[in-house]
């Protein structure tokens, strides 16, 4: 069992690059409005043999330090994921290959605000992805690239290219959120009742939840009929010397 788990875990995990794909990837020229380099190349070679689904060795990107320092993590692996803001063919480039009959280019809202995207080459995209899908996908740095608009504005966007991605289904996504709010209501909900229960038994003159006490029905009837004596004198005189003479007859 052991060794099937090893050799699970090193089938899933992306094969380095090459020495050769590695200098050639290095050629390539960050914030450049160019895409279609050499060092475009080798990526695609390499993503085409990648399987579904392995993340293996994949790293959650830090957006900050790779623009800073585009060289140092180009042709790493890493880990993507976030909200599906386009689907589009490429457009035509200088060298043909296989990754040409399916290849999408998706843009991919990574952070909160409408700039944090990144640029992601699928050679094998997943079918059926809408936009506004959150979305899950390995993928190699391959450069920063610099866009300009028609109003002269610059944009740095990091790009990348995978073999395919997970979509994760809005339903589920609502669901999970749905359930983890209930159970907190639930809890809350159960804590607060437990402390109503414990500040009524602890007000004066309530009666413990525990106990359960039957009225004394013997002070409803006439003490002459079923008590020691005949009752006492309306009078608070008489009554008063009715007990003083009951006392001395029980010396």
């Amino acid at each position: 069992m052991a060794i099937l788990c090893t050799g699970l875990l090193v089938f899933a995990v992306v094969a380095d690059l090459g020495d050769a794909d590695r200098r050639q990837l290095a050629t390539a020229r960050d914030f450049s409005p160019l895409l279609d380099e050499a060092a475009f190349y080798p990526l695609l070679h390499d993503a085409m043999g990648w399987g579904r689904g392995e993340e293996g060795g994949a790293v959650v990107p830090d957006f900050a330090a790779i623009a800073g320092s585009p060289s140092r993590h180009r042709g790493r692996v890493y880990l993507l994921e976030g909200t599906l803001r386009r689907i589009q063919r490429p457009a035509r480039f200088s060298r043909s290959g296989a990754w040409e009959t399916r290849w999408r280019q998706w843009i991919v809202q990574f952070g909160r605000r409408p700039s944090e995207v990144a640029v992601v080459y699928l050679v094998v995209p997943p079918d059926g992805a809408q936009l506004q899908a959150r979305v899950r996908l390995p993928a190699r740095f391959y450069k920063i690239w610099r866009d300009t608009d028609q109003l002269d504005g610059q944009t740095d966007y990091p790009v990348f290219v995978g073999h395919s991605a997970q979509v994760v289904p809005a339903d589920s996504r609502d669901w999970s959120g749905a359930v983890g709010v209930l159970a907190l209501l639930a809890v809350v909900l159960a804590v607060y009742l437990g402390l109503r229960r414990k500040a009524a038994s602890l007000r004066p003159g309530a009666t413990p939840p525990s106990t359960c006490s039957l009225p004394d029905r013997r002070g409803d009837e006439p003490l002459g009929e079923q008590g020691t004596g005949p009752s006492l004198p309306t009078d608070p005189a008489d009554a008063l010397s009715e007990l003083e003479r009951r006392r001395r007859q029980t010396r």
